[in-house]
C-alpha cells in the first residue's frame, strides 16, 4: 500500500514537472506549432513573395488577419517549402534568435502590430477552398509578403545578421 502511495506522489510530480512550462516558451511554441499550410504561388515584382495560406479560423472577420500573420510568421519563422519556384525556402529567422528576441517579436505580432507592414491580401481578398471542420472553417487566402523589406527590418533592428556580413 505504501509503494501505490509513493509511486502515485511520483507520478504527480513529475507530470506537474513535465506540464509546466515558462510563458516564454508557451508563446515561442505558438508562433512555431500554429495549424496553418503555406504554397508558394510564385515570386512577385521585386522583393516580394505570392503564397497561398490555408488556416482554421472561427469567424470571418478574423479570416484576413489569419492569412496575413500566417503568412509572415512562415516567412520568418518556418520557410516556404512548396509550389512554385521564386519563393525563398529558408526562414529569415533561427529558433535561437527568436528566443533571444522573444519581446521583440511580441510587439512586432501584437494587433495592429508592425507586420502589416509586409503582407497584404493579393487579388480581390476572397477566400477559396473554404470548408467546415468541425466547430471552425479551413480556408485558403492569396498574400504577397515583402520579403526584401522584411529581412532589410530585422536586419536593421539586429535581430539577424545582414548578407553582406561575414561569415
Amino acid at each position: 500500500m505504501r509503494n501505490i502511495f509513493l509511486f502515485s506522489i511520483f507520478v504527480l510530480l513529475t507530470s506537474n514537472l513535465a506540464i509546466a512550462q515558462s510563458k516564454q516558451k508557451r508563446k515561442l511554441a505558438g508562433r512555431l506549432d500554429r495549424n496553418f499550410e503555406v504554397e508558394c504561388l510564385g515570386a512577385g515584382s521585386q522583393g516580394t513573395q505570392l503564397l497561398k495560406v490555408y488556416f482554421y479560423f472561427k469567424k470571418d472577420k478574423e479570416a484576413g488577419i489569419y492569412a496575413k500573420q500566417n503568412a509572415v510568421i512562415a516567412v520568418m519563422f518556418k520557410g516556404v517549402f512548396s509550389g512554385a519556384s521564386g519563393c525563398m525556402r529558408e526562414p529569415l529567422v533561427s529558433l535561437e534568435a527568436e528566443e533571444k528576441n522573444q519581446k521583440y517579436f511580441d510587439d512586432f505580432f501584437e494587433p495592429g502590430g508592425a507586420y502589416l507592414r509586409y503582407v497584404s491580401i493579393s487579388g480581390d481578398g476572397q477566400m477559396t477552398d473554404r470548408a467546415k471542420v468541425g466547430k471552425v472553417y479551413k480556408a485558403a487566402m492569396s498574400v504577397s509578403v515583402m520579403h526584401a523589406a522584411l529581412r532589410k527590418r530585422l536586419e536593421e533592428d539586429g535581430v539577424i545578421r545582414g548578407l553582406s556580413s561575414g561569415f
